[in-house]
Protein backbone atom coordinates (compact mmCIF):
# COMPACT_ATOMS: atom_id res chain seq x y z
CA UNK A 1 0.00 0.00 0.00
CA UNK A 2 1.43 3.34 -1.08
CA UNK A 3 -1.34 5.97 -1.08
CA UNK A 4 -4.34 7.11 0.92
CA UNK A 5 -7.41 8.99 -0.19
CA UNK A 6 -10.17 10.76 1.74
CA UNK A 7 -13.16 12.69 0.42
CA UNK A 8 -12.58 15.31 3.11
CA UNK A 9 -9.57 16.50 5.09
CA UNK A 10 -8.34 14.17 7.84
CA UNK A 11 -7.01 15.40 11.17
CA UNK A 12 -3.41 16.71 11.16
CA UNK A 13 -2.45 14.01 13.68
CA UNK A 14 -3.69 11.21 11.42
CA UNK A 15 -2.10 12.81 8.38
CA UNK A 16 1.26 12.91 10.20
CA UNK A 17 0.97 9.23 11.13
CA UNK A 18 0.06 8.24 7.58
CA UNK A 19 3.06 10.15 6.27
CA UNK A 20 5.33 8.56 8.87
CA UNK A 21 4.07 5.15 7.74
CA UNK A 22 5.13 5.95 4.17
CA UNK A 23 1.68 6.64 2.72
CA UNK A 24 1.21 9.58 0.36
CA UNK A 25 -2.03 11.54 -0.04
CA UNK A 26 -3.71 10.92 -3.40
CA UNK A 27 -5.60 13.92 -4.84
CA UNK A 28 -8.99 13.21 -6.31
CA UNK A 29 -7.87 14.26 -9.79
CA UNK A 30 -5.11 11.65 -9.80
CA UNK A 31 -7.01 8.84 -8.14
CA UNK A 32 -7.95 7.03 -11.35
CA UNK A 33 -4.27 6.83 -12.28
CA UNK A 34 -3.42 4.89 -9.11
CA UNK A 35 -3.46 1.18 -8.48
CA UNK A 36 -6.55 0.61 -6.25
CA UNK A 37 -4.86 -2.32 -4.52
CA UNK A 38 -2.14 0.08 -3.37
CA UNK A 39 -4.58 2.70 -2.04
CA UNK A 40 -6.29 3.09 1.33
CA UNK A 41 -9.68 4.83 1.18
CA UNK A 42 -10.53 6.67 4.40
CA UNK A 43 -14.17 7.38 5.25
CA UNK A 44 -16.19 8.66 8.20
CA UNK A 45 -19.69 8.05 9.58
CA UNK A 46 -22.19 10.58 8.13
CA UNK A 47 -22.47 12.63 11.34
CA UNK A 48 -18.68 12.79 11.69
CA UNK A 49 -18.40 13.78 8.04
CA UNK A 50 -20.83 16.64 8.69
CA UNK A 51 -18.74 17.85 11.63
CA UNK A 52 -15.51 17.65 9.62
CA UNK A 53 -17.12 19.51 6.74
CA UNK A 54 -18.38 22.24 9.06
CA UNK A 55 -14.91 22.63 10.60
CA UNK A 56 -13.02 22.96 7.31
CA UNK A 57 -15.45 24.29 4.72
CA UNK A 58 -17.21 27.67 4.51
CA UNK A 59 -19.93 26.36 2.19
CA UNK A 60 -22.73 24.36 3.89
CA UNK A 61 -22.97 20.74 2.81
CA UNK A 62 -26.00 19.57 0.82
CA UNK A 63 -27.59 16.14 0.93
CA UNK A 64 -26.50 15.65 -2.69
CA UNK A 65 -22.89 16.28 -1.62
CA UNK A 66 -23.07 13.52 0.97
CA UNK A 67 -24.64 11.13 -1.51
CA UNK A 68 -21.89 11.85 -4.01
CA UNK A 69 -19.14 11.39 -1.42
CA UNK A 70 -20.39 7.98 -0.29
CA UNK A 71 -21.08 6.86 -3.85
CA UNK A 72 -17.53 7.79 -4.77
CA UNK A 73 -16.01 6.01 -1.77
CA UNK A 74 -18.05 2.89 -2.50
CA UNK A 75 -16.93 2.97 -6.12
CA UNK A 76 -13.28 3.14 -5.10
CA UNK A 77 -13.78 0.19 -2.76
CA UNK A 78 -15.42 -1.93 -5.47
CA UNK A 79 -12.43 -1.19 -7.71
CA UNK A 80 -10.23 -3.00 -5.21
CA UNK A 81 -9.08 -0.30 -2.79
CA UNK A 82 -8.88 -1.16 0.90
CA UNK A 83 -10.87 1.11 3.19
CA UNK A 84 -10.95 2.06 6.86
CA UNK A 85 -12.88 4.50 9.03
CA UNK A 86 -10.90 7.55 10.08
CA UNK A 87 -11.86 7.14 13.75
CA UNK A 88 -10.41 3.60 13.83
CA UNK A 89 -7.23 4.77 12.14
CA UNK A 90 -6.93 7.53 14.74
CA UNK A 91 -6.51 4.86 17.43
CA UNK A 92 -3.60 3.19 15.58
CA UNK A 93 -0.04 4.29 16.16
CA UNK A 94 2.53 4.74 13.40
CA UNK A 95 3.92 1.23 13.88
CA UNK A 96 0.45 -0.29 13.44
CA UNK A 97 -0.14 1.80 10.31
CA UNK A 98 3.20 0.64 8.96
CA UNK A 99 2.12 -2.97 9.50
CA UNK A 100 -1.09 -2.18 7.60
CA UNK A 101 0.90 -0.91 4.61
CA UNK A 102 2.73 -4.25 4.60
CA UNK A 103 -0.56 -6.14 4.34
CA UNK A 104 -0.50 -7.14 7.99
CA UNK A 105 -3.54 -6.70 10.23
CA UNK A 106 -3.02 -4.59 13.36
CA UNK A 107 -5.65 -4.89 16.08
CA UNK A 108 -7.47 -2.59 18.48
CA UNK A 109 -8.88 -3.33 21.90
CA UNK A 110 -12.45 -4.63 21.73
CA UNK A 111 -13.38 -1.92 24.24
CA UNK A 112 -12.35 0.85 21.80
CA UNK A 113 -15.35 3.23 21.85
CA UNK A 114 -17.25 4.47 18.83
CA UNK A 115 -16.92 8.21 18.21
CA UNK A 116 -19.45 10.41 20.00
CA UNK A 117 -20.46 13.17 17.64
CA UNK A 118 -22.44 16.23 18.60
CA UNK A 119 -26.20 15.72 19.06
CA UNK A 120 -26.99 18.38 16.45
CA UNK A 121 -24.78 16.64 13.86
CA UNK A 122 -26.49 13.36 14.77
CA UNK A 123 -29.94 14.85 14.30
CA UNK A 124 -28.95 16.30 10.92
CA UNK A 125 -27.47 12.97 9.85
CA UNK A 126 -30.71 11.18 10.79
CA UNK A 127 -32.73 13.65 8.72
CA UNK A 128 -30.38 13.34 5.75
CA UNK A 129 -30.55 9.54 5.93
CA UNK A 130 -34.35 9.74 6.11
CA UNK A 131 -34.39 11.82 2.93
CA UNK A 132 -31.60 9.83 1.22
CA UNK A 133 -31.46 6.24 2.58
CA UNK A 134 -28.69 5.38 0.12
CA UNK A 135 -26.28 7.36 2.31
CA UNK A 136 -26.77 4.83 5.10
CA UNK A 137 -26.57 1.91 2.65
CA UNK A 138 -23.24 3.12 1.31
CA UNK A 139 -21.87 3.70 4.81
CA UNK A 140 -22.89 0.25 6.06
CA UNK A 141 -21.49 -1.32 2.88
CA UNK A 142 -18.15 0.36 3.55
CA UNK A 143 -18.24 -0.91 7.13
CA UNK A 144 -18.85 -4.49 6.00
CA UNK A 145 -15.82 -4.42 3.71
CA UNK A 146 -13.52 -2.21 5.78
CA UNK A 147 -10.43 -2.87 7.82
CA UNK A 148 -12.03 -3.17 11.27
CA UNK A 149 -8.85 -4.05 13.21
CA UNK A 150 -10.69 -6.61 15.32
CA UNK A 151 -13.73 -4.43 16.05
CA UNK A 152 -17.33 -4.97 14.99
CA UNK A 153 -18.90 -3.13 12.02
CA UNK A 154 -21.06 -0.16 12.92
CA UNK A 155 -24.32 -1.98 12.18
CA UNK A 156 -26.13 -0.17 15.02
CA UNK A 157 -25.27 3.25 13.65
CA UNK A 158 -28.87 4.54 13.60
CA UNK A 159 -29.44 3.43 17.20
CA UNK A 160 -26.22 5.17 18.25
CA UNK A 161 -27.40 8.40 16.60
CA UNK A 162 -30.82 8.18 18.21
CA UNK A 163 -29.26 7.74 21.65
CA UNK A 164 -27.31 10.95 21.06
CA UNK A 165 -30.25 13.04 19.88
CA UNK A 166 -32.39 13.12 23.01
CA UNK A 167 -33.96 16.49 23.73
CA UNK A 168 -31.76 17.32 26.74
CA UNK A 169 -28.56 16.56 24.83
CA UNK A 170 -29.75 18.61 21.87
CA UNK A 171 -30.57 21.55 24.13
CA UNK A 172 -27.16 21.36 25.78
CA UNK A 173 -25.42 21.18 22.40
CA UNK A 174 -27.50 24.08 21.05
CA UNK A 175 -26.57 26.23 24.04
CA UNK A 176 -22.90 25.36 23.56
CA UNK A 177 -23.06 26.48 19.92
CA UNK A 178 -24.59 29.76 21.08
CA UNK A 179 -21.83 30.17 23.67
CA UNK A 180 -19.21 29.68 20.95
CA UNK A 181 -20.88 32.38 18.89
CA UNK A 182 -20.88 34.73 21.89
CA UNK A 183 -17.18 34.01 22.34
CA UNK A 184 -16.61 34.76 18.67
CA UNK A 185 -18.53 38.03 19.03
CA UNK A 186 -16.42 39.04 22.04
CA UNK A 187 -13.29 38.21 20.06
CA UNK A 188 -14.55 40.29 17.13
CA UNK A 189 -15.28 43.22 19.48
CA UNK A 190 -11.79 42.88 20.94
CA UNK A 191 -10.24 42.86 17.47
CA UNK A 192 -12.27 45.96 16.54
CA UNK A 193 -11.08 47.75 19.69
CA UNK A 194 -7.45 46.90 18.87
CA UNK A 195 -7.92 48.13 15.31
CA UNK A 196 -9.36 51.40 16.63
CA UNK A 197 -6.36 51.77 18.93
CA UNK A 198 -4.00 51.14 16.03
CA UNK A 199 -5.83 53.74 13.95
CA UNK A 200 -5.64 56.28 16.79
CA UNK A 201 -1.91 55.60 17.22
CA UNK A 202 -1.41 55.98 13.46
CA UNK A 203 -3.32 59.30 13.42
CA UNK A 204 -1.24 60.56 16.35
CA UNK A 205 1.98 59.61 14.56
CA UNK A 206 0.80 61.48 11.44
CA UNK A 207 0.05 64.56 13.55
CA UNK A 208 3.46 64.35 15.21
CA UNK A 209 5.15 63.99 11.83
CA UNK A 210 3.19 67.00 10.52
CA UNK A 211 4.37 69.01 13.52
CA UNK A 212 7.96 67.93 12.94
CA UNK A 213 7.74 68.86 9.24
CA UNK A 214 6.33 72.27 10.19
CA UNK A 215 9.15 72.80 12.71
CA UNK A 216 11.79 71.80 10.14
CA UNK A 217 10.19 74.17 7.61
CA UNK A 218 10.37 77.05 10.11
CA UNK A 219 13.96 76.19 10.98
CA UNK A 220 14.90 76.12 7.27
CA UNK A 221 13.30 79.53 6.74
CA UNK A 222 15.12 80.88 9.78
CA UNK A 223 18.43 79.49 8.52
CA UNK A 224 17.93 81.02 5.06
CA UNK A 225 17.03 84.40 6.57
CA UNK A 226 20.07 84.28 8.83
CA UNK A 227 22.38 83.38 5.95
CA UNK A 228 20.90 86.19 3.83
CA UNK A 229 21.41 88.68 6.67
CA UNK A 230 25.05 87.59 7.15
CA UNK A 231 25.75 87.84 3.43
CA UNK A 232 24.32 91.34 3.22
CA UNK A 233 26.46 92.49 6.11
CA UNK A 234 29.60 90.96 4.59
CA UNK A 235 29.01 92.50 1.15
CA UNK A 236 27.90 95.80 2.70
CA UNK A 237 31.16 96.13 4.64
Amino acid sequence: MKHWFSAIEVTPELQDKLTAAGLKAAPLAAYEELDPSETLVIYSPPDQLLEQWRAHEDTPVQSSDLRQIFQQLTQFRTQGARCAASWRLNFLDTTSLLRLTQNEQPGLERTTPYPEGSPIAGLLALQLIKESPEILNHYLNLELHAELFGLMPDSDYIQRLQSRTLADLLLEDWWQVNAERECSREQADSNLFRMQQIQEDFDRILQEQAGIRSLLHDQNNLSRNLLTHIAKQQFGS
